[in-house]
């Protein structure tokens, strides 16, 4: 039986079938996620944030080099990595609270499908903001904006009834 290692693949690394670029698949190792950084993956940056973040997988515990991460995976245009810069603005964890830039990065997520922005302006009571968001995402086919719509017209539906 030929193993993985054998193939020459190591463990956290997959290439994907369409374009042969390597990507993560399972949790990866700090050394393959290094190997990923240098191809710019953006996807690997994440990942090492959260290693750093966490300070888990053999790597210290830092919340500057996560947010380095985080922005590098940004600069390479990954959805998640604005979504999470606007919550470290919107919290001001590692950064110095500011709403008005977490709201730029949200807008930027919610622009590429993430819908950070419609619960940001949810909880900051603009429902009818946060349901032009919604019905974007679902527009585009995302579930998870389908399924929150449904839950804010139900809300709203009971509400009058009552």
């Amino acid at each position: 039986m030929v193993t993985e290692a054998k193939k020459g693949k190591k463990r956290g690394e997959h290439k994907c079938a369409f374009c042969g670029q390597l990507t993560l698949e399972g949790p990866p190792r700090v050394k393959s996620l290094k190997k990923l950084m240098k191809r710019n993956n953006p996807r690997a940056f994440i990942e090492m944030a959260r290693y750093y973040h966490l300070g888990n997988k053999g790597v210290m515990q830092s919340n500057t080099k996560a947010l380095e991460m985080i922005i590098r995976a940004a600069e390479l245009g990954d959805t998640e990595a604005f979504q999470k810069l606007g919550s470290f603005y919107h919290q001001g964890f590692s950064v110095e609270q500011d709403k008005s830039k977490a709201l730029a990065f949200y807008e930027v997520a919610a622009k590429k499908g993430y819908q950070e922005l419609a619960r940001f302006h949810a909880i900051n009571g603009d429902i009818q903001k946060s349901i032009q968001h919604l019905r974007v995402g679902a527009s585009s086919g995302d579930k998870d904006s389908m399924d929150d719509l449904m839950e804010m017209y139900n809300i709203n539906y009971y509400q009058k009834k009552t």
